[in-house]
């Protein structure tokens, strides 16, 4: 592995502990390393580019359209906010966020 690629996996396992060690240690750590990179400008001028983990979930809810066939929609359309809610809470429990419903 090269040294930028050392560099790139250091910062990414310091991001992966933002939410335990909270962001400005990761971004105290991170800074000197973004520096060796060239991605740092100066911090009192502009911020520097912070990286962030996304998770794209995708969810199929096997039999829904065979059981909204017999539904009133607005009915069905209960029962499916009331399961993007439950997968939504687990989501807010892990400490993400829902961005949309799709």
């Amino acid at each position: 592995m090269d040294h930028l690629a050392k560099i790139q996996q250091a910062i990414a396992a310091l991001e992966a502990l933002r939410p335990t060690l909270g962001d400005q240690v990761v971004d105290e750590s991170i800074a000197p390393l973004l520096d060796e990179l060239g991605l740092r400008e100066d911090v009192d001028e502009k911020p520097y580019p912070r990286l962030r983990y996304v998770t794209v979930l995708f969810v199929d809810v096997v039999g829904s359209t065979r059981m909204g066939a017999g539904l009133d929609p607005e009915d069905m359309l209960h029962i499916m906010d009331g399961a993007m809610l439950r997968l939504q809470s687990v989501i807010d429990d892990n400490k993400g966020r829902v961005l949309r419903f799709m």
